[in-house]
């Protein structure tokens, strides 16, 4: 019988951190490239303008949130 590896996530480490779990939950989405920015919202299909409100020139995503 094969067992089945799976493979280690890099980011487990967060999961150990002594913060509250909403923090935990935000770099999770951070590290999955998942926060619901205008950009990843139009990806996944939603009908809205995916330029960022404070450049008015990029995509809004995670790189030009942070």
């Amino acid at each position: 019988m094969d067992l089945v590896h799976k493979p280690i996530w890099e980011y487990n480490w967060i999961w150990k951190l002594d913060v509250m779990l909403k923090l935990k939950i935000f770099l999770c989405q951070l590290c999955h490239l998942s926060l619901p920015t205008r950009g990843t919202l139009s990806k996944r299909g939603l009908k809205i303008d995916h330029v960022c409100p404070l450049c008015h020139s990029n995509i809004e995503d995670v790189d030009t949130c942070f």
